[in-house]
């Protein structure tokens, strides 16, 4: 049996893992250059990928702030054109409280009421001059194709091509965002009901019905509706009645309560008993 003496003794010494440590701590005090060149090539790639996470972080703030003062320059272009139709509604608002020139006949003048037409006339024709903003999104997506920041900027031009009826431009720019955002769902589902709305347009329906395929199996339950109601008018337009009655169908079978349940009761009334 082991004496109280020799576990006592046992007691007193160092450990093996104090052993090791205690090698290892005079090692180094006795070979600092060796250490030094050791441990130095470990440091260089620490510093090296903070460095390139500290860049990353910082050049993606710098494009979020540059995306930011466009979005507040599109903003600013609405604005402008709030201000001007609230100007003129007032104008013709006080041009209809005025009474003619004879107490006796209230009624508008004929100079009153050429001049209310007048206004109301520039009233439809105004609407925002987007052209200044559009320019800086398309610039900024040119410099940051690869990235979140430049699809946004990306899908915010082709939105005003759209509304301007420049459907292949719109077209070419959101088939980049497709290949490019793979993995990004949102931007994904964006940029692919665009791109469908895009391909109907020009009257390709089979190109546009694959994109409302890939959709329906991206969008969550809620925003099924809205890929359906796509996939329906499309078939509807490429005068698919057969498909096109199956798919509004489903749709006001799965999502009666929604409002594109109610557009796809009118495409059904259109398309008539099967």
């Amino acid at each position: 049996m082991t004496s109280h003496k020799q576990i006592e003794k046992s007691l007193k010494r160092p450990d093996t893992f104090q052993e090791t440590l205690l090698n290892a701590l005079d090692f180094m005090k006795n070979n600092p250059k060796k250490i030094a060149l050791m441990i130095a090539p470990l440091i260089l790639v620490i510093c090296g990928g903070l460095g390139f996470y500290l860049f990353q972080k910082s050049a993606a703030v710098k494009r979020r702030a540059e995306l930011a003062a466009i979005s507040a320059m599109q903003m600013d272009e609405a604005r402008n054109v709030a201000k001007k139709i609230e100007s003129i509604q007032k104008e013709i608002d006080a041009l209809r409280k005025s009474p003619g020139s004879d107490p006796k006949k209230p009624e508008l003048s004929a100079e009153s009421l050429l001049k209310i037409g007048t206004l109301e006339k520039q009233l439809t024709e105004l609407k925002p001059d987007h052209s200044g903003s559009a320019k800086a999104f398309r610039d900024f997506y040119d410099k940051n194709k690869k990235v979140t920041e430049g699809w946004m900027a990306g899908i915010s031009w082709a939105s005003f091509e759209l509304e301007n009826r420049r459907i292949a431009d719109a077209k070419t720019i959101l088939e980049e965002i497709v290949k490019s955002s793979t993995g990004h769902k949102f931007y994904q589902i964006q940029s692919r009901l665009m791109l469908a709305n895009c391909l109907g347009e020009i009257g390709d329906f089979d190109n546009a019905l694959k994109e409302t395929d890939v959709l329906l199996g991206l969008v969550e339950d809620d925003a099924k509706a809205m890929a359906l109601l796509l996939k329906g008018e499309l078939l509807y337009f490429k005068k698919d009645a057969v498909n096109a009655r199956t798919v509004l169908s489903e749709l006001l079978e799965k999502h009666g309560s929604t409002r594109e349940a109610q557009f796809a009761r009118s495409l059904l009334a259109e398309l008539g008993p099967a």
